[in-house]
């Protein structure tokens, strides 16, 4: 089973994309965490074998005590992670932002969508590239 691996500390939007991605695929397992050191653990596990590895991670620009910059970079620097797409799905519209992370290397940006649609468009958008679409992630 493919699994999305969400990293966001607003609880409320772990739940509600939890939602939307269950009502999109039954075929897929969606976790979430909210911190660094719950990260630092998920990592643990999957160097022991514990974890099955995500084929998406959704990235949380915005989280107390650590940006999800340094998270994406402390990622993309592990050996088991650094081939895994990151997708920056955040409040954040801004252009330095944007540019930052085009710069580190995310494999997308997108603006969480205020709109119940537009929500369930950009999740439909997402499971079908990543998980439909895509050749290179479903192998």
């Amino acid at each position: 089973m493919d699994k999305v691996l969400m990293i966001d500390d607003d609880l409320d939007d772990q739940y509600f994309y939890r939602s939307l991605f269950s009502e999109i695929s039954s075929e897929l397992d969606f976790d979430s965490i909210t911190s660094r050191e719950e990260l630092s653990e998920k990592i643990f596990q999957v160097d022991s074998g514990a974890y099955k590895l995500p084929k998406l991670i959704l990235l949380d620009l915005n989280l107390p005590r650590i940006s999800g910059k340094e998270i994406f970079l402390e990622l993309a620097s592990h050996v088991n992670f650094k081939r895994i797409p990151i997708v920056a799905l955040t409040t954040s519209s801004s252009p330095l932002d944007i540019q930052d992370c085009q710069r580190l290397g995310f494999d997308a940006y997108f603006v969480k969508p205020s709109e119940f649609k537009d929500c369930k468009k950009l999740v439909k958008t997402l499971h079908s590239y990543w998980f439909v679409l895509n050749e290179i992630n479903n192998h």
